[in-house]
């Protein structure tokens, strides 16, 4: 029988960076929506301020 402990285990893994990956997506792209940036001038100082 196959070891399906580790599979998961990896596959969990790969879904929780999965989810945290779109989570800072979403809340980037909110801040330029919502500070109606041009998204092609956005660079990273702009969060600093």
């Amino acid at each position: 029988m196959p070891d399906n402990g580790k599979s998961r285990n990896v596959k969990e893994t790969i879904k929780s960076v999965a989810l945290v990956v779109l989570f800072l997506l979403t809340i980037l792209l909110l801040y330029v929506y919502w500070k109606d940036i041009n998204p092609k001038s956005f660079n990273f100082d702009n969060l600093k301020n």
